[in-house]
């Protein structure tokens, strides 16, 4: 029974993880922070499913499972960071040091894959929990350090970012969002790295989708406006029946109890989100609307002055004109005036 609940966990976790990268990218392939979002979710399914895979008596297809949520789990630091360098409009300056990353995040892959030094095989099969505990080598420890620092770099990041006053609150507030949700979700799922180390059962995993939520709706609020509504709708409302499906699975009674408890907190707190973002977008809406009508009354008052200007060089025209004929006169009767006097001071 602990063995299919935990199994559930990790493969309804990681095809959630994948369906909101995949569509949140085709929502927008030629954003760059949709692009580090699906690659994010890409690790993070990665690695859920290959944990699914691995609860299993099947040696063979433990080592399968193994070398897949490995893969995955690899990958997460490297594009959590590159999501978070993106949201936090720090791209630019720290993309060699993403791509050298990358580059270790690639020699970690092939030292797992083709040596010993990461992964050396099986350890004891724990039965009650169908699950085999790996033997992981030194090169393992190293990446568990680098991926702890590459984390704590990342949500460092977000921190500052949420409190820099050079943003805008709108936008703190998102990586406010992102920071807990993620943080959330990172620590509950790095539980999993003490298991070679001690047995603990996976009821912590539950945890980690709820990312989802919380990052969707914070990179939503900017990105997918038109959507983020029906979105946000949507992820609370797939997260509260996997809550409540998993709190009718749970092996006995306590646990049971439990994860209904999680399950009432999280229709809170969807129901906080849902009224959040709609409340959002009544007042955008209402402040697209004043934009609109500002605009509207603007360009009326630039076509009234646009009038105005022309009649105004209209009657410039006729007043030139007007000038011209009387100064012309003037000096034409100066000049007659002027051709009189010359006749009478010829006829004295």
């Amino acid at each position: 029974m602990l063995n299919h609940f935990s199994q559930n966990i990790c493969f309804v976790s990681g095809i959630l993880a994948g369906l909101a990268g995949i569509f949140i990218l085709l929502s927008g392939k030629r954003n760059p922070l949709n692009r580090s979002w699906f690659f994010f979710n890409l690790s993070i399914m990665t690695w859920l499913l290959g944990f699914g895979v691995a609860f299993t008596s099947d040696p063979t297809i433990a080592v399968y499972g193994e070398r897949i949520m490995d893969g995955g789990t690899i990958f997460i630091p490297v594009s959590f960071l590159y999501f978070t360098s993106i949201l936090t409009g720090r791209y630019q300056k720290q993309k060699l040091f993403i791509l050298a990353n990358l580059f270790i995040g690639i020699i970690f892959t092939a030292a797992m894959m083709f040596t010993n030094y990461f992964f050396h095989g099986l350890g004891k099969f724990v039965e009650e929990m169908n699950y085999y505990v790996f033997d992981y080598g030194w090169a393992y420890y190293v990446f568990l350090v680098w991926f702890a620092v590459l984390c704590v770099y990342c949500f460092y990041l977000l921190f500052s970012s949420s409190k820099s006053e050079k943003l805008d609150p709108a936008k703190r507030q998102q990586l406010k969002f992102v920071f807990w949700g993620v943080l959330v979700a990172l620590v509950s799922g790095s539980i999993n790295f003490m298991l070679d180390i001690v047995t603990i059962p996976f009821y912590y995993n539950l945890l980690v989708p709820f990312y989802l939520v919380f990052v969707g709706y914070a990179v939503i609020k900017n990105q997918l406006f038109g959507i983020k509504v029906i979105v946000t709708e949507l992820l609370v409302a797939v997260m509260g029946f996997i809550l409540l499906v998993f709190s009718f699975q749970m092996p006995d009674r306590w646990l049971s109890l439990a994860a209904a408890g999680i399950f009432i907190v999280y229709c809170f707190i969807g129901y906080l989100l849902i009224k959040t973002t709609m409340g959002e977008v009544n007042a955008k809406e209402n402040l697209e609307s004043k934009v609109r009508e500002r605009t509207r009354d603007l360009q009326a008052s630039n076509e009234a002055l646009e009038q105005s200007k022309a009649v105004a060089e209209e009657r410039a025209q006729e007043l030139e004109k007007w000038y011209k004929l009387t100064i012309g006169r003037e000096v034409r009767m100066a000049e007659l005036k002027e051709k009189i006097k010359e006749m009478e001071d010829k006829k004295q």
